[in-house]
């Protein structure tokens, strides 16, 4: 990619001409530009440029060539910015904005290049939405999202977590599901990041703490003894950040008369990473309160196994990535093996996730680790399921015993 450079120009000289490249923006540092069209050989002056001026970025924008003609009036400095670099950021832009600037951009360019037209000879413009499906798409999700959970569209399914040896339920996770009226089922993936985005996460995480209480509230008025049995949460760094967070998880465990041992927070590396200090805060508050801490996804935040010595962390939850053909590579069976020693040394229960085929059961128990998650053992089921899955486990176990 291309970088900034730095062009002198004097009087007379010219930037570009009108039909030229459109290859770079400038920003003017010093000194005064004009820019002309040539109409029948004769100037049409259309506007001056002075110092912290940038020019030739519609063009860029448009992906047009250049329409006027730039010509220094003054001695002027003037640094350069590649199109691909201008583009690379526009395209980084949160979509509905991008579609403002696109919108705005294209007005411009048509005002400027038009003359006077009665309206019937007005021509239609072209959409300039960029996947002009998905924008809609995301408004249609942030519009709905105020209205769902008043609505009751959201529900908890459960993800049983096991033990490698005994292949018994010793925890779940929940994971959050939006049953649209109109639309069916909508991924997490898709309504997740747009809660994010609009202030609406700390609502839903809200209410995913209160569904998985209140689970664990039937479980034990249903006559079952919960254990060691545990109901994994997933928050966002949104959330974590918030230094009232902690009070929400303390509510919800007094609400319903939980322990906290019975609930865990589960927050992805990266995220934890991007809020180091306020994320080691929040961790630690919630150990100290006594709910168990899992950072998810572990390995694909890049960082580094150090981590694991100063995170407030009492569960590791190893990615998918490394687990996913594990019999077949040997270098992430070094891995898994390294992260199971260190995390027994530095006394860290460890959960291997997406577990779907016999041969990654075998490899995963020929190294020993302790609990795994993962299709080949359970799909996410409802909370009625489960707690028939786990009233006739403890019925089986009282039999054996």
């Amino acid at each position: 990619m291309s970088h900034c450079s730095e062009l002198t120009l004097e009087p007379g000289d010219i930037l570009y001409r009108e039909g030229d490249a459109n290859d770079c923006g400038y920003v003017i540092e010093t000194g005064e530009v004009i820019l002309y069209n040539l109409h029948e050989g004769i100037k049409v002056f259309r506007e001056r440029r002075g110092a912290g001026a940038i020019i030739g970025e519609l063009s860029i924008l448009t992906g047009q060539p250049r329409t006027v003609t730039v010509e220094a009036t003054q001695p002027c400095r003037v640094f350069t910015v590649a199109a691909e670099q201008i583009v690379e950021r526009l395209n980084k832009l949160e979509p509905v904005l991008r579609a403002c600037i696109d919108t705005s951009i294209s007005f411009s360019a048509t005002l400027e290049n038009q003359t006077f037209l009665r309206a019937d000879q007005v021509s239609l413009a072209e959409s300039t939405l960029r996947n002009s499906e998905d924008v809609i798409e995301l408004l249609k999700i942030e519009t709905d999202l105020l209205s769902a959970l008043e609505n009751r569209e959201f529900k908890m399914l459960f993800q049983p977590i096991v033990c490698m040896t005994s292949e018994g339920i010793i925890g779940a996770e929940a994971l959050m599901r939006w049953q649209h009226p109109q639309r069916g089922q909508i991924s997490p993936a898709r309504f997740i990041p747009v809660a994010e985005h609009m202030g609406a996460i700390q609502k839903l995480t809200a209410f995913a703490i209160h569904e998985a209480c209140l689970f664990l509230r039937h479980l034990r008025e249903d006559g079952g003894n919960l254990g060691a049995f545990f109901v994994s949460v997933n928050v966002s760094a949104i959330d974590i950040v918030e230094r009232k967070f902690t009070d929400l998880v303390s509510f919800a465990l007094d609400q319903y008369e939980i322990p906290a041992c019975h609930l865990k927070l589960e927050i992805t590396e990266s995220a934890v990473i991007a809020k180091e200090t306020a994320a080691q805060s929040t961790l630690q508050r919630l150990l100290d309160l006594g709910c168990g801490v899992a950072i998810d996804d572990f390995g694909t935040g890049f960082s580094n196994f150090s981590q694991l010595r100063v995170l407030p962390l009492s569960t590791l939850k190893i990615d998918r990535a490394f687990i996913q053909n594990l019999h077949l590579s040997q270098k992430a069976q070094d891995i898994v093996e390294m992260l199971l020693l260190l995390c027994e040394r530095l006394g860290v229960d460890v959960i291997a996730e997406g577990m779907e085929t016999i041969e990654e059961v075998k490899a995963l128990r020929r190294l020993q680790c302790p609990n795994a998650q993962g299709f080949y053992f359970y799909k996410p089921v409802s909370p009625d399921e489960l707690s028939a899955r786990l009233e006739q486990q403890y019925d089986a176990f009282r039999d054996s015993g």
